[in-house]
């Protein structure tokens, strides 16, 4: 019985980050980034998370790349927005 519920317990989990708003917010960003598109930061975003996830798009790809720039671009954005709002 355990390991169904360690199972339905993984399952209800990546339901629950599907429909995080922040995630797909990084999700669509990455998909753009991806294509060179400039993106903007916006303050009330998850910094943390939306750098985790940006770092880890950025990871894969070439660093010379249009893409990779626009990655750290971006992410520098997320830094700036953590630091100017810390507590």
């Amino acid at each position: 019985m355990g390991v169904t519920d360690d199972v339905a317990d993984e399952i209800q989990a990546s339901m629950d980050a599907q429909q995080d708003p922040d995630l797909q917010i990084a999700d669509a960003e990455n998909r753009k980034l991806m294509n060179g598109t400039k993106m903007n930061a916006n303050q009330t975003d998850n910094h943390q998370m939306h750098i985790a996830l940006h770092g880890a798009s950025l990871k894969n790809l070439p660093p010379e790349s249009s893409a990779a720039q626009e990655h750290l671009n971006h992410l520098r954005m997320h830094d700036a927005f953590m630091k100017a709002y810390a507590p």
